[in-house]
C-alpha cells in the first residue's frame, strides 16, 4: 500500500512540473500579450508555491519515532529460534 501511495505521489508531482514547465514555454514563445503574462504569472506562483512548501513544511515538526517502547526480543532476533533448537 505504500509503495503505491508514493508511486502516485510521484506521478501527481511529476504531472504537476511538466505542466508547469509547459505553461511557461508557452508563455514565453508561443503567447502573447495579456495572456502570455497571465500564464507566466499562474506557472511562477505554482513554482514558488511548490518551492515554498518543499522548504517550509519539513521545518515545522521534527520527526519523531512513533513509540518510545522498544521492539520485542522476538523481532530482533530472528535466528535464535534455529540457534536454540540445536
Amino acid at each position: 500500500m505504500t509503495k503505491a501511495m508514493i508511486r502516485a505521489a510521484w506521478h501527481m508531482t511529476t504531472v504537476a512540473f511538466l505542466t508547469v514547465g509547459s505553461a511557461l514555454v508557452l508563455s514565453g514563445s508561443v503567447l502573447h500579450g495579456d495572456t502570455a503574462r497571465g500564464i507566466g504569472l499562474v506557472a511562477a506562483g505554482e513554482s514558488t508555491g511548490f518551492a515554498a512548501l518543499a522548504v517550509g513544511v519539513p521545518s515545522l515538526k521534527p520527526l519523531e519515532p512513533c513509540s518510545s517502547t522498544p521492539l520485542p526480543l522476538a523481532h530482533r532476533r530472528r535466528g535464535a529460534g534455529l540457534v536454540g533448537a540445536l
